[in-house]
């Protein structure tokens, strides 16, 4: 046993694990809807998420093996963190409400060593710092990098082959060759191998280096052989697919050669970490005794935090409730007045695609000149996968977006009523949509609006939200269809009728 450990008794350490281990367990039970969404897009990802279930684990040796350093300190509850506990918490609620799953990841780990961090003071809480905010290596943030390293990799991989004279055209992320078409996609950004490397030599800086500048040096040099790694394995796959005529197996299966390559270089990485400075980190912790009283100082502190800890989530909790008490909604469309007939079943095939909504409606109203399309979808209350603002959901639905319209991207009618605006393509022709989302009483052209508005509108007992859209056919232009649509909305309404157990809410 080392030396350093014969300080501490575990009579001293055991009453300080189990309060830990008793506000860890609290934590992932307040917080396990989000747990469980991030453990999920671990296993369904071979990319950039594969390696979480190993970072967790690191961190929980990490974490264990601190604890007899945090016992060799007098621990003295720092309550001026409390409100830091509970404002981290709360910034969860609203990501949560809002079904941000980057707010309510991100905020995990802060919340956890800011809880303990309260409870046991700052000083006793360092060594700590470092095992639970490893585990941002593994928040499935980082995928939103992939962009930037996918065009990274296109711009090499493209000099890479105008240099090596290989018969290939680059179009985008496209690369034409004899035999066929690779496509340097978003999981061909190298992602994974970058994250693998810069906590790989984070976490070897952290045991055996005690200066920030090898530390700095290594985590560079890990993360350039990381994205050389994948620069090589692109350019080698777009080579062999060249060479076999897109007949080689690793044209179609190319990641364990990228970890083989990867496993290569990482070789020189570490050697080179031996040679920044060779031997293990300094003792980081001081090794007085704690005070006697320190475990009986810390015990209302624990109650305390935990109360801060768990308040985003029961808050999130009783607004959850008091939507799936809210009885059963449904939507309605307005009447047709002036010029228009209607509402009447469409003879169109316009599907807009959103996930899971309560309810939805299709319309057609018939005008003196052209008809305008009507979509309007309602959730009575949103969460995650199911949501009215989510990457995969499409106003166009199966109708492909159209480029070259000379009109804004933002609509504004003669009421001054702003609409997100775009044109759309199916074997009819042009159409122009208008579309905006209605969130309680508040209505948003802006995707950003209508998550910030759905926060605070659920919080004041306002959950039901949707989208309401316009669709009607271009002819030369879509000017003339621009024109149309304002007459539409300005006549006819652009409201999401919701009825909630028979009584119509305005």
């Amino acid at each position: 046993m080392p030396a350093q450990e014969t300080a501490v008794s575990r009579m001293q350490v055991a009453p300080l694990a189990a309060g830990l281990v008793a506000l860890l367990l609290l934590f992932l039970a307040a917080y396990s809807d989000s747990i469980a969404w991030i453990a999920a897009e671990w296993s369904g990802s071979a990319d950039a998420l594969g390696h979480g279930y190993l970072v967790i684990a690191l961190s929980a040796v990490l974490f264990a093996r601190a604890i007899p350093d945090v016992a060799r300190i007098e621990r003295q509850p720092a309550w001026w963190l409390v409100p830091v506990v509970l404002a981290l918490s709360l910034v969860w609620l609203l990501g949560s409400i809002a079904t941000v799953v980057l707010v309510q990841t991100v905020a995990l780990p802060a919340i956890l060593f800011f809880g303990i961090a309260a409870a046991i003071g700052t000083r006793a809480a360092r060594p700590l710092a470092f095992p639970i905010l490893f585990v941002y290596f593994a928040l499935p943030g980082w995928v939103h990098f992939q962009p930037l390293f996918q065009s990274i990799t296109v711009a090499v991989v493209g000099g890479m082959i105008r240099l090596t004279g290989l018969p290939a055209l680059m179009d985008g992320n496209l690369v034409h060759l004899g035999g066929g078409t690779f496509e340097i996609a978003r999981g061909c950004s190298g992602l994974a191998f970058v994250v693998s490397a810069t906590s790989l030599a984070v976490l070897y800086s952290y045991l055996y280096y005690d200066r920030l500048r090898p530390a700095i040096q290594l985590l560079v040099a890990a993360l350039l052989a990381a994205m050389l790694g994948n620069w090589i394995r692109v350019y080698a796959v777009i080579h062999i697919g060249h060479h076999t005529q897109m007949q080689s197996s690793l044209v179609d299966d190319h990641l364990t050669f990228g970890w083989i390559i990867f496993a290569v270089l990482m070789i020189p990485v570490f050697l080179l970490a031996r040679a920044l400075e060779p031997g293990v980190a300094a003792d980081r912790v001081a090794a007085n005794s704690p005070a006697s009283q320190a475990g009986r100082r810390s015990i209302p502190a624990f109650f305390v935090v935990a109360a801060a800890l768990i308040a985003g989530p029961a808050w999130a909790a009783a607004v959850h409730r008091a939507g799936d008490a809210a009885g059963a909604v449904d939507l309605t469309l307005p009447p047709a007045t002036g010029r228009w007939t209607g509402p009447s079943d469409s003879s169109w095939q316009w599907s807009p695609r959103f996930a899971g909504p309560d309810a939805e409606v299709m319309a057609q109203y018939g005008g003196r000149e052209d008809f305008v399309l009507v979509y309007a979808n309602l959730y009575r209350s949103q969460t995650q996968d199911r949501e009215l603002i989510y990457f995969d959901n499409r106003i166009e639905g199966d109708w492909r977006p159209s480029a070259g319209t000379d009109l804004a991207a933002l609509a504004e009618s003669d009421d001054g009523l702003r609409f997100n605006q775009l044109s759309a393509r199916n074997p009819a022709g042009d159409w122009l949509i208008w579309y905006r989302f209605q969130v309680g009483n508040t209505f948003e052209a802006s995707a950003v609006g209508a998550k910030i508005t759905q926060a605070t509108e659920t919080l004041r007992g306002r959950p039901a939200s949707g989208v309401v859209a316009f669709a009607t056919r271009c002819s030369d232009t879509c000017r003339e269809a621009a024109t149309r649509l304002d007459a539409f909305v300005t006549d006819v309404g652009h409201r999401i009728r919701v009825t909630r157990d028979r009584q119509e809410t305005p």
